[in-house]
């Protein structure tokens, strides 16, 4: 595709259409330029094709005069590209996540680096340790210092080479996704991207789905008082049911039981954006309730965490639960400082009465 403020008269263009046969490119110089609208993508491009695309008969003929019209989205310019480790082009699909960027050339090779990366987000969206979002992908065009982070082989995704973002590099912004464990994000994910669902995300999906369903039901029914109290009573029933269904099924990222975290044997665990450490999870283990301070980066509504009995979930509130004894964690540092300190207290001898 082409931007309208990239179009120059007497440039080169190179038709990248991806619905017509590849055996049929062709490439021109830029002559006029239309305007239809106010719109980025109102207008065309004229361009004067060249020898080599005149030679093939399918170009010659719908274009017997060597003029062509061409719509934005179906041309790109011709690049001269500067060849760095066998990797010639400059312009890229850069895809940004929460651990930095990648680099997808326009090449086969590229687009089949990019499908398995974006296809192995999609497999892995609902798992506990899925960190990457929120996602954008973008079309860039620069010089990258390094190569490493262009057209990786596929590896799990905490081992990809992501990098920060190089200097003086354009990005236009393609798609952007906040990636939240939610089913209107994870479809949006899979139909922009061009992924496939597995059965697995499918059941989640689907589930997740219908829990929002009841939500909406049960928050409508608040406002209606005539409702008669026992469809609210079976709405809310079956809803549990669903849930129980799904967490016995599946550990959801985002939708994970009280259970699953505490006995997760990662040395940290984050839960609503708040990271709860193995010394804190085991304090709420027994039921206990725990206190965490705000130098540990935590927000006042998230200042205190237990664990809620008849949801099964580990819960957050800016006061401690009044049905429980709450306690706190002091952090490896302040032992280590207490006891510098007490060591550091000159000793005597015992002193005698005058």
């Amino acid at each position: 595709m082409i931007r309208k403020e990239q179009v120059k008269i007497g440039m080169r263009i190179v038709g990248d259409d991806p619905e017509s046969p590849e055996s049929y490119p062709y490439r021109g110089t830029v002559t006029a330029l239309c305007e239809t609208g106010r719109n980025e993508t109102d207008f065309h491009i004229v361009i004067k094709l060249d020898e080599a695309s005149m030679r093939q008969p399918e170009i010659s003929r719908c274009c017997p005069e060597g003029i062509m019209r061409c719509f934005p989205w179906r041309v790109s310019p011709e690049e001269k590209p500067e060849k760095r480790n066998n990797i010639p082009s400059l312009a890229y699909t850069a895809v940004e996540t929460s651990r930095g960027f990648l680099f997808f050339t326009h090449t086969e090779e590229g687009k089949r680096s990019l499908r398995e990366f974006l296809q192995e987000m999609a497999d892995s969206y609902f798992e506990p340790s899925f960190d990457l979002g929120p996602v954008c992908v973008y079309e860039a065009e620069g010089v990258l210092p390094a190569l490493s982070s262009v057209n990786p082989e596929k590896m799990p995704l905490a081992a990809y080479p992501y990098v920060r973002k190089p200097e003086d590099f354009r990005l236009d912004v393609r798609y952007r996704n906040g990636m939240r464990p939610t089913a209107e994000d994870f479809r949006s994910f899979c139909h922009n991207a061009g992924c496939s669902v597995s059965h697995r995300n499918g059941n989640i999906t689907d589930t997740l789905e219908a829990l929002e369903r009841y939500d909406r039901r049960l928050e409508t029914l608040r406002y209606m008082p005539e409702t008669a109290p026992h469809e609210r009573d079976e709405i809310r029933e079956t809803r549990q049911q669903l849930q129980r269904l799904l967490d016995s099924a599946y550990d959801v990222r985002g939708h994970r039981t009280a259970g699953r975290i505490l006995d997760d044997p990662a040395p940290e665990v984050s839960v609503e954006g708040v990271r709860l450490s193995a010394p804190q999870r085991s304090i709420l283990k027994p039921d206990l309730g725990l206190y965490l301070p705000c130098k540990t980066g935590t927000g006042p509504a998230h200042a205190y965490a237990w664990v809620d009995r008849n949801t099964d979930r580990i819960v957050f509130g800016s006061r401690p639960p009044g049905d429980r004894e709450t306690v706190g964690v002091k952090r490896d540092t302040e032992k280590r400082s207490s006891a510098s300190l007490r060591s550091t207290k000159k000793k005597t001898g015992p002193r005698h009465k005058m």
